[in-house]
């Protein structure tokens, strides 16, 4: 049981990951982050229309970052009942 419980926390781990990789690496490339500085007028323009967007896809990246924290703190509660476990055996 122990066994497929760590399996699911490290495959939810795997997926909250990659989604939030994906959410940091599309918000740098839809939003222009890795410029150096706003080119001209109408995208600084297009920029500031954009920022309720930006906002709403932050707060989705970190809900992903939230879910990670709480993944490791069941794995870390997980490997320490097991242990304790295993402490009560010797």
């Amino acid at each position: 049981m122990v066994a497929s419980k760590r399996e699911d926390l490290f495959i939810r781990l795997e997926d909250c990951t990659e989604k939030l990789q994906y959410m940091v690496n599309s918000i740098i490339e839809r939003y222009g982050f890795d410029k150096m500085a706003t080119a001209n007028k109408e995208e600084a323009i297009i920029f500031a229309c954009s920022k309720g967007n930006i906002g709403t896809e932050l707060e989705i990246t970190r809900d992903y970052v939230w879910k990670i924290n709480e993944i490791r703190q069941e794995l870390e509660e997980l490997d320490f009942n097991e242990q304790e476990t295993n402490n009560g055996k010797m």
